[in-house]
């Protein structure tokens, strides 16, 4: 415990301090105006929360810099925070590296997908939690207002031949110079606008081109800026909610595991995030918003005009003025009229299921002596007795740990027995977790219903481990069958049932990847098998560039010539072999399990 001396000797200045343990780990890291006086708060009266009585109970060891105002205090805090991950801090979980949609700054700009922000006078726009999602804007837009993509450093001296995109009318070819810079660019400033959220005017510029093409008898262009009107339109009408005005609000929403944010701008609902948190026990809400504001935006984020949350965080002020380094417009504030209420209660209500709450709720149906923290699911997939193998996915604090995931292909069981299958996919799967190579499980969830709860059980016996908690979901009534032989039947809106399901779900998915794949590959090497010269290795790299017998058919003899290992007689070879190979056996059928 860190002695009240000690205090004393803290400045009373701006600044940042960290307490450490009596082994030098950081426990926690905070900022103040007044750094003694900050610091004595943490011993004096009754302590607030988990935090602060642990702080008292473990600190042995406090540093502290000085900075010239809060608002460097409150960069430094961010980044210090970043660099020791204190357990007493909230933390982002999934502090990564979003994508961002990008327009660069060339002759003719050209739209790419990218993670990396930079000042290279190129505009980004984003952050895109979903990197499909942000993909096939890229693509839609593209047809509104066809913009390159391609790598090619294009001037107004060398010429190329249109590629596909050209075909397909996502590109006006300026590197064949089919279109002019000027007609080129009004693409790029569409393509912006519509991404800032500005769709009227988008709409309108393009309804203007086509009268005008109209009035000159350009039928065919007018036509082209029909289309690409349509659609945009059809964009609009499935990606954006509209707004009255032109607000450019972040409305901010935070709870015990996650937090989200909805982008408005110029009106337009033009994305939202949804963050996984690592929050410590007792934090208030006021005092968590703050938090999770400073860690958002520290990472690259730039904010709206407004910050809407439904209540006010701690340290308003100071957050205030460190939020206009990034946006000068930018304010803090809860809502003020009913539409802004009704968006922050919007928010509010896409924040995910606690996984606490929903942890404690199963908890109580199963009546487990504590909340789950780590749940495996197992799930068969096989085709009739060809390939059977089960799933085991891992779920830690409700996400899934894909490290821990296994797939095992069953050697035991002879014909079609999903029952003994499960039993031998668990005792196995049971070895691993006693070499501590996945982690040890509190909840077992089986895919199906008694019987398939039966085998596991069977298996849990002969792995000496009769005491693990197992259950199982069946899929057509979703009831919960349990090791006692109790039928539970859930509500279909209990956070405990939809958090089973994740694992069902997830196991059931993976299991179906992992038998498509073999399949897939057994198809490939049954179609080139015999072929004089080809390998192991050459296959294996034929297998890399090509993964579908269709995509391989594609491919011309030059094309495979290119695979490292394959000369041109084996592409020939290979051609032959290819072309003759039945349609009906394609690799790209569909399999179920």
């Amino acid at each position: 415990m860190i002695a009240k001396r000690v205090f004393r000797r803290l400045p009373e200045s701006p600044g940042v301090y960290i307490f450490r343990d009596s082994n030098a780990n950081v426990l926690y890291v905070g900022k103040a105006i007044n750094l003694r006086k900050r610091v004595e708060q943490h011993y004096s009266g009754a302590s607030l929360d988990y935090r602060e009585e642990f702080l008292r109970e473990h600190a042995e060891k406090i540093e502290v810099f000085k900075t010239r105002n809060e608002t460097e205090a409150l960069i430094l805090e961010n980044n210090l925070i970043k660099r020791y991950k204190p357990e007493l801090n909230v933390m982002l979980k999934d502090d990564k590296s979003y994508p961002y949609i990008k327009l660069t700054k060339e002759l003719y700009p050209r739209v790419v997908l990218t993670r990396r922000l930079m000042s290279d006078g190129a505009l980004y726009f984003g952050p895109y939690t979903n990197v499909a999602a942000a993909r096939l804007t890229i693509k839609e837009l593209r047809r509104a207002f066809p913009v390159r993509t391609c790598t090619l450093t294009l001037d107004d001296k060398k010429v190329y031949r249109p590629c596909i995109d050209y075909h397909i009318k996502l590109c006006n070819a300026p590197c064949a110079g089919l279109i002019t810079r000027h007609e080129y660019q009004n693409n790029v400033k569409g393509f912006a606008a519509v991404l800032k959220g500005s769709y009227k005017r988008a709409l309108a510029g393009l309804y203007n081109e086509m009268q005008q093409s109209s009035k000159v008898m350009r039928y065919e262009s007018a036509a082209a800026f029909r289309d690409r009107i349509m659609a945009l339109e059809k964009l609009q009408t499935k990606q954006y909610v509209q707004l009255p005005g032109w607000a450019e609000f972040d409305v901010v929403a935070a709870q015990a595991d996650s937090g989200v944010v909805l982008h408005f701008r110029r009106g337009a609902l033009v994305g939202r995030e949804v963050l996984k948190l690592k929050v410590p026990a007792g934090l208030g809400e006021g005092k968590l918003l703050s938090e999770f504001i400073q860690l958002y935006y520290s990472s690259g984020r730039s904010p709206g005009e407004t910050v809407l949350c439904a209540v006010e965080p701690e340290e308003l002020s100071a957050l205030q003025v460190w939020l206009k380094t990034k946006n000068h417009r930018a304010k803090i504030r809860m809502p003020r009229n009913k539409l802004e209420t009704a968006l922050v209660s919007m928010c509010t209500a896409n924040l995910p299921p606690s996984y606490t709450f929903a942890a404690q709720d199963l908890a109580k149906q199963l009546e487990l002596s504590s909340p789950p923290r780590v749940i495996q699911g197992f799930d068969v997939s096989n085709l009739g007795s060809a390939n059977p193998y089960v799933s085991a996915v891992c779920f830690v604090d409700g996400s899934p740990f894909r490290r821990a995931y296994r797939v095992y292909g069953i050697k035991g069981v002879k014909g079609q027995n999903d029952f003994a299958m499960i039993r031998e996919a668990v005792f196995r799967h049971f070895r691993h977790v006693r070499k501590n190579e996945v982690p040890r499980p509190d909840l077992i969830l089986i895919d199906g219903g008694q019987t398939q709860l039966r085998y596991a059980r069977q298996a849990l016996i002969l792995s000496h481990e009769a005491e693990q908690a197992v259950v199982s979901l069946a899929k057509r009534e979703e009831q919960i069958h349990t090791a006692s032989g109790r039928v539970i039947s859930l509500d279909r809106s209990s956070a405990a049932l939809q958090l089973l399901q994740r694992v069902r779900d997830e196991s059931h998915r993976f299991a179906l990847a992992h038998h498509r794949h073999k399949r897939r590959q057994q198809s490939l090497v049954s179609v080139l098998n015999g072929i004089k010269g080809l390998g192991r290795a050459r296959l294996t790299a034929l297998a890399l560039r090509y993964p579908t017998v269709s995509q391989l058919r594609q491919a011309s003899p030059d094309d495979l010539n290119k695979v490292p290992g394959i000369s041109e007689l084996l592409a020939a070879r290979i051609s032959e072999k290819v072309a003759h190979f039945g349609q009906s056996r394609l690799s790209t059928r569909k399999f179920s399990a």
